[in-house]
Formats: structure tokens, C-alpha cells, sequence
């Protein structure tokens, strides 16, 4: 017995004489809890704003004249994007953000965004109501011009001196040529907007 308890004096001494190094900085790595990993949690209700949008806004049907995008200078912007921004949408969420997490001046540009994006519509709404209007008289003027007889005919009050309709053709046409530019450059304020909201 003695014998076995030498041997274990002796080995327990020469483990304590034993040189071992100190411990490192990741020593208890793996067995204590990292910081980092109590910076990871679920969202707050607060930030679920950050991260959806409103999926049941009625989107606004509205015809584009293909308009022609803005140049920009250090920005890549494709010209065959065909990506849709709806403003009311931005709008609502920046003015939720704001409410919880309040910018000086936000609320009136939000409001200045939505009043100018309303009035482009309308004024887009409008000319387009013209340039049909427009249309549908040229058409009636180009059947007028085919079929001499038609005015008579149907007793309608339209010009049948082939000079005269030539020259209200041409004063249609052109009316109608100046209000698709006007609707393309109302087209195109509306798309920088719309680009500015979504950047």
C-alpha cells in the first residue's frame, strides 16, 4: 500500500513541477457565452416597419408613353427597367417610420412628395383625355377627307374644302404631337420621383 501511494506522491509532484503555459485570450471560448451572441435577438415590433411594406395598396393603373429615363451621374440606370414604384406606399411608410422615429422636416417633404406626385397624375389623367379627344376628331377628319358624302350624309358639321381639312389635320396633328411631349415629360417627373423614393 505504501508502495502505491509513493507512486502517486511522486507523480502528483512532478505534475506540479511541470511548466504549463498561461491561459490565453481563448481559453474559455468554447465553454463561456461569446458577447456577440447577446447582440442577437428577434426584432422588435417597432422594427417590423423596416422591413415589409403595405402589399394591399390598390395600385393605380396608369398608360405610359414609354418615357425616356433621366440621366444620372455615378448611377447605373438601366433604360429597359420597367420597375414601378407606387409613391402613396413609400410615403405611408416613411411617415410610420417618422412617427416612431421622429426627423425634423420629414413630415412636410413626405407631404410635398405625395401633393406633387397627386398633382402629376391628374395632370397626366387630363392629357391623356385630350390627346384622345384629339385623336378621335383627326379620325373623323380623315374619314371626312376619304368620303366627301359623309357629312351630308349623316348631316354632320364637318368641313368638306380638302385645303381647309388638310390644314385642321395638320393643326390636330400637331396639337396632339405637342401633348404627348407634354405627357412624356409628366410621365418623366413622375418616374424621378418615384426613382428618389425607391433609392
Amino acid at each position: 500500500m505504501e508502495f502505491h501511494l509513493l507512486k502517486i506522491a511522486e507523480a502528483s509532484e512532478s505534475i506540479r513541477t511541470l511548466d504549463f503555459r498561461r491561459p490565453g485570450i481563448f481559453t474559455n471560448a468554447v465553454i463561456l457565452k461569446p458577447e456577440i451572441t447577446s447582440l442577437i435577438h428577434d426584432g422588435d415590433p417597432q422594427d417590423h416597419a423596416l422591413f415589409k411594406t403595405s402589399t394591399n395598396a390598390s395600385n393605380s393603373v396608369q398608360k405610359h408613353v414609354s418615357p425616356q429615363k433621366p440621366k444620372t451621374h455615378g448611377i447605373s440606370v438601366d433604360a429597359n427597367e420597367t420597375k414601378n414604384w407606387n409613391v402613396d406606399v413609400f410615403c405611408t411608410a416613411v411617415e410610420r417610420l417618422a412617427a416612431m422615429y421622429p426627423v425634423p422636416g420629414v413630415e412636410e417633404k413626405v407631404a410635398s412628395y405625395r401633393q406633387r406626385w397627386g398633382d402629376l397624375n391628374r395632370d397626366i389623367l387630363h392629357y391623356e383625355e385630350i390627346v384622345e379627344e384629339q385623336r378621335r376628331q383627326l379620325a373623323e377628319l380623315n374619314i371626312s377627307i376619304e368620303n366627301r358624302d359623309f357629312a351630308d350624309n349623316n348631316n354632320l358639321p364637318l368641313e368638306t374644302d380638302p385645303i381647309r381639312l388638310a390644314q385642321v389635320i395638320q393643326d390636330t396633328e400637331l396639337e396632339i404631337h405637342r401633348l404627348e411631349e407634354e405627357l412624356e415629360r409628366k410621365q418623366s417627373e413622375v418616374d424621378q420621383l418615384e426613382g428618389r423614393l425607391g433609392n
